[in-house]
């Protein structure tokens, strides 16, 4: 990078094939301070760290059933149902992710037999489900909004969505499998709800049997989430070293130490969706 080295030429061969502290990227520097220290030694393997990564769940439910009989012509039934899951999930650098999931429905039928031949069901059915993920660093540190990180005074990374809610680093890919690519999970709120009616005649003459009826449904989907909203950077070595005219591969940690991503990507705007539908026959 133009500036790292007094004098010298940009695009110019680093001296020795070695990268000065000086030419080091500040924000990148920042990042490889999530990369923990090498703890293993595997004869024949480029592994050299290995860690236990825990994942933990808890559940609870919740049900009640009811059925009343009104004389010989009226009979009434329904349950509600509740289900609660809690979880974390913890990634190789440490980032402990959580997601809580809540779940609950109830039914509602009723019958009654107007004639001998001549009776009515209806039914009331509800459901709900809301999914809430929180990831590590939501509402807990902007790394991409720069400051001191893993005691690293770090630039910041600009274009990202600067809601806290979508606090966190950057997704770092790199070409070959020696590195780990740096990833967390994406805050999202989800949830959905139907409720549905539903009403039947029958009738019932000597060998025939009549049925008429309908049915109503309303579904509401409402979405809380950003598809990529810190942006993710691929490192992949093409800032390689001239020689003779021709680009030769370089090193993607070179790149990454840098700061010369090969590719970027980021993708957000509105993250409330509304879907609405009402369905019946």
């Amino acid at each position: 990078p133009a500036g790292c080295i007094p004098g010298a030429a940009p695009g110019a061969a680093f001296p020795g094939n070695i990268i000065p502290g000086t030419c080091f990227n500040p924000t990148s520097l920042a990042l490889l301070g999530f990369y923990p220290a090498p703890n293993a030694t595997v004869t024949g393997s480029p592994d050299n760290y290995q860690a236990v990564t825990t994942n933990d769940s808890r559940q609870d439910a919740f049900s009640i059933n009811a059925q009343k009989q009104f004389g010989s012509k009226n009979n009434l039934n329904g349950y509600f149902r509740m289900q609660s899951t809690r979880s974390t999930n913890t990634s190789l650098f440490g980032f402990q992710d959580l997601s809580d999931a809540l779940g609950m429905g109830a039914n509602v039928s009723g019958y009654h037999r107007f004639t001998q031949r001549l009776s009515m069901n209806a039914t009331y059915n509800f459901t709900r489900q809301r999914t809430l993920n929180t990831p590590y660093f939501a509402n807990r540190e902007n790394v991409e909004g720069g400051g001191v990180i893993n005691g690293v005074n770090a630039g910041a990374i600009s274009g990202v969505d600067t809601d806290p809610a979508y606090w966190g680093s950057p997704g770092l890919g790199f070409s070959t499998s020696l590195i780990a690519g740096l990833s967390d999970g994406s805050t999202s709120n989800n949830r959905s709800e139907t409720n549905a009616i539903s009403a039947a005649l029958n009738w019932n003459k000597f060998r025939h049997n009549v049925q008429i009826g309908g049915d109503f449904r309303r579904q509401e989907n409402n979405v809380l989430s950003q598809a990529n909203p810190r942006g993710s950077l691929t490192f992949t070595g093409p800032q390689g070293a001239t020689s003779g005219g021709s680009l030769t591969a370089g090193s993607d940690l070179a790149d990454f130490l840098l700061g010369l991503p090969d590719r970027s990507n980021i993708s957000y705007g509105n993250a409330d969706k509304y879907y609405r539908q009402s369905i019946y026959d």
